[in-house]
């Protein structure tokens, strides 16, 4: 029985929560909501994250918290709809909970340590990968994403030799977040959140030390940076 730590409780983090206790494994859940209560899960916030790290390092970890948009913001299609505001919002939610997971657990992990880190990233964060150009904010936050995973990928080769991280392209997935976007997705690529969960799992199971720092898509080929 592995120990998963799960963030975030929407359409990926809801279905991975659920295939975790089905297969049996041990799952904590990290969400920025309250009050929510699981069967056979322990529910905290990130507020009670430093506490619970310092009584169990899970042997997986899996981040699955970001935005595209909300209510006031879509992806801009040029730079005249760009904003300092939303960029920031991106940022803080696409990039700082991965680095505040990764501080906390500094203060726990040990050379020992064989903990395996996965954070949703998305392929259009890829520079090389950029030919249509657009959604400024959430591709500037995800390539931000991925560079702070490749620099703790680095000192963790150092500091916890046994231990990775990985970023993670998981397709299109049918959630609130790609709805606007699902007309142009040919039905068998867009995933359900149980089948994205699925995938998830798999290429997580199959990423190995050598892997660390990189992005991977839910075919476990490697995106380019």
């Amino acid at each position: 029985m592995a120990k998963y730590m799960v963030f975030g409780y929407g359409g990926i983090g809801a279905a991975l929560v659920e295939q975790l206790i089905q297969r049996g494994d041990e799952v904590i859940m990290v969400s920025r909501k309250r009050n929510i209560q699981l069967p056979n899960v322990e529910c905290i916030t990130f507020h009670d994250l430093d506490n619970v790290l310092t009584e169990i390092v899970p042997d997986y970890i899996i981040n699955t918290i970001g935005v595209l948009h909300d209510s006031d913001h879509l992806p801009e299609k040029n730079i005249n709809q760009f904003t300092e505001t939303w960029l920031q919002q991106s940022i803080d939610i696409n990039v700082m909970p991965t680095a505040l997971i990764a501080q906390s657990l500094s203060r726990v992990m040990s050379r020992s340590s064989t903990l395996k880190m996965l954070a949703i990233s998305a392929r259009v964060s890829s520079i090389t990968d950029n030919h249509l150009g657009g959604w400024y904010s959430y591709r500037m936050s995800k390539a931000a994403l991925n560079m702070l995973i490749k620099t703790l990928a680095i000192e963790w080769s150092r500091q916890y030799p046994h231990a990775a991280i990985f970023a993670y392209h998981p397709g299109t997935v049918d959630t609130p977040l790609s709805k606007p976007y699902q007309a142009n997705v040919a039905p068998e690529k867009l995933f359900s959140p149980s089948q994205a969960a699925n995938y998830l799992l798999d290429v997580l199971a199959k990423l190995t030390i050598e892997d660390s720092g990189n992005l991977f898509d839910w075919q476990a080929k490697q995106v380019p940076f």
